[in-house]
């Protein structure tokens, strides 16, 4: 389940559920209800690895950045 929010172990777990019988279920329900929080938000949650490169001078807004590995300039 790429994306989602929760997984079928946690959703079962709250619920109390063993069986694997309706993990098919709780698996379309959690990617729809993930994708539904996306659509919410008009953004995603999900990690990533990126590479960005800017021109000139800026100031960068990333109020979601978890970690910098580099970061370089031409000065």
């Amino acid at each position: 389940m790429f994306g989602a929010y929760a997984s079928i172990a946690d959703v079962k777990g709250v619920l109390g559920i063993t069986a694997t019988t309706d993990d098919t279920v709780i698996r379309k329900i959690v990617e729809a209800s993930s994708r539904s929080i996306d659509q919410y938000c008009n953004r995603y949650f999900m990690t990533q690895a990126a590479t960005k490169y800017f021109d000139g001078k800026v100031t960068l807004w990333t109020p979601d950045l978890l970690s910098i590995s580099t970061l370089k300039t031409d000065e």
